[in-house]
């Protein structure tokens, strides 16, 4: 069906109206499949404006042929709390199996790209497992953080080993994974120079993948992170911010990538709704992507109708709650919150204090290169539907951002 739309619109006065206004238009006139990607083409064309190309744009599909022209890409972060087998939060082994079964079978298939943290391959197979479900449901590429088993203590570059929960010579991978059903062209591995108490043993670093959907686009150069837990150790995850910041500066550098986009994700733990911190983080990605003539993206920022954030962490009611009584191997105190025991008639149940946005998506581009564009970002709180030990699949959200390119 021939359809010639034509938009001429302040972008900076007039966004809602102009959004319903071509919403509308075509669902009057097109197929399902073809109303949705010139909705998200419209979503392309408002991002192009907010990177800073004018208060106004013509644009033009002239049939669902073009329409066909345009495909898109679902990211997505979480944080899985798959921590290592030792670890646990209750006798059930925080049901690790069942929520990354879960997910696997019942979500995985809404996302190309997922990028994970807390998914340990140390002491277990449980990773394995993982990847398998997942390449059942598609996703046949993949790339882990690696584990090195030292002679030494595994954190005697980073600060404070002794301060750590874990014997001399034990060492953990960093717990980063990416899945793609796309192929993985290449790839690499960041390990940070410090790390504080636990997080010390672990090889905490930025696990980044070059991911190539199609022939004929441009490449996306994916990277995930985890960044060092504890409110008392702001420095350290500061140091790790600019280790990660001139990471992902050396691959931008790289030439023919200028057209590329790249994707920052990861559970920073750095609480965004607060100004100070949130500014810490513009500050230390910005100046390297601005270097190239880049610009930094957050996609929950840029995306939504206030330009305000929203929390991505709980700290209750996240996991178990079949229980009469708390039950924690070892330190009780450590991750209580996690747990909830079972409601009285003076409880609330299902109460959440959802007061962090720790949890994040963000990207680097050319805003006057439009072939690549985040389109819209979602929360996924990946409830259980059935009465289970758990509530969710994580004690973090997932965080989705639909990326828009042209063929």
């Amino acid at each position: 069906m021939f359809c010639c739309i034509y938009i001429k619109t302040s972008f900076y006065e007039h966004r809602h109206e102009f959004s319903v206004h071509l919403s509308v238009c075509i669902q009057s006139m097109l197929s399902v499949r073809t109303r949705f990607l010139l909705i998200v083409l419209l979503s392309q064309t408002l991002v192009c404006l907010s990177s800073g190309n004018g208060k106004s744009a013509v644009a033009a599909i002239s049939d669902d042929h073009d329409a066909e022209r345009v495909s898109y890409v679902r990211v997505l972060t979480l944080n899985m709390f798959l921590r290592p087998e030792m670890i646990a939060s209750s006798w059930g082994g925080d049901y690790k199996d069942q929520r990354m079964q879960e997910f696997a079978r019942k979500h995985a298939s809404e996302f190309d790209i997922l990028c994970f943290q807390e998914v340990f391959g140390t002491g277990s197979d449980r990773r394995e497992r993982f990847l398998s479900m997942l390449r059942e449901q598609g996703f046949l590429y993949s790339v882990a953080s690696s584990h090195q088993h030292e002679g030494s203590c595994m954190c005697t570059k980073s600060l404070g080993c002794l301060d750590s929960l874990w014997p001399p010579r034990l060492s953990l991978d960093g717990g980063t994974l990416i899945v793609s059903r796309y192929p993985i062209v290449e790839s690499d591995e960041l390990v940070y120079s410090v790390g504080k108490g636990a997080d010390g043993y672990a090889r905490k670093g930025v696990l980044y993948a070059r991911v190539r959907p199609d022939a004929r686009s441009h490449d996306l150069h994916v990277f995930t992170t985890h960044l060092q837990a504890g409110g008392e150790h702001s420095s350290v995850r500061s140091t790790q911010l600019q280790e990660m910041a001139a990471f992902v500066h050396d691959k931008m550098r790289v030439p023919g990538r200028n057209s590329d986009p790249f994707i920052l994700t990861g559970d920073l733990n750095m609480n965004g709704l607060d100004p100070r911190v949130y500014r810490e983080i513009q500050t230390t990605l910005q100046p390297h992507a601005s270097i190239l003539g880049w610009q930094l993206i957050d996609s929950m920022v840029a995306l939504s109708r206030d330009g305000k954030q929203q929390p991505t962490a709980c700290t209750h009611a996240n996991l178990q709650h079949e229980f009469d009584h708390f039950r924690i191997l070892g330190n009780p105190e450590i991750h209580k919150e996690l747990l909830v025991p079972e409601p009285t008639e003076q409880q609330q149940p299902h109460q959440e204090d959802c007061v962090k946005r720790i949890d994040y998506i963000l990207t680097l581009l050319q805003p006057q290169r439009c072939s690549w564009q985040p389109s819209s970002y979602h929360l996924h709180k990946f409830e259980t539907l059935h009465e289970r030990s758990y509530r969710r699949i994580s004690d973090h959200y997932g965080v989705s951002t639909l990326f828009l390119y042209s063929r």
